[in-house]
């Protein structure tokens, strides 16, 4: 990952998330733009934290906190390369 990357991933992390997802949809705009795609996709979610929290209840099934926190960072090594 390029310095300039890796500055743009930690000022992220100082978004609100609100503030991530309107990056995300200037991005998804930018990317339709260039593809040619007029249709837009509203993706601010419409549900309360605790309803996307309460949406993806259980979706780790029986793990331990061990077995995903090593899901996880095998997640970032094949995403971020840390």
């Amino acid at each position: 990952m390029t310095p300039q990357l890796q500055q743009v991933y930690q000022d992220l992390n100082h978004l609100s998330p609100i503030e991530r997802w309107q990056i995300l949809e200037h991005l998804i705009g930018q990317f339709r733009t260039n593809l040619g795609i007029n249709d837009t996709l509203p993706l601010t979610p419409n549900l309360s934290a605790q309803e996307i929290l309460a949406t993806t209840q259980g979706s780790w099934g029986k793990h331990s906190l061990e077995e995903i926190d090593a899901q996880l960072a095998h997640q970032r090594q094949l995403d971020w390369g840390e």
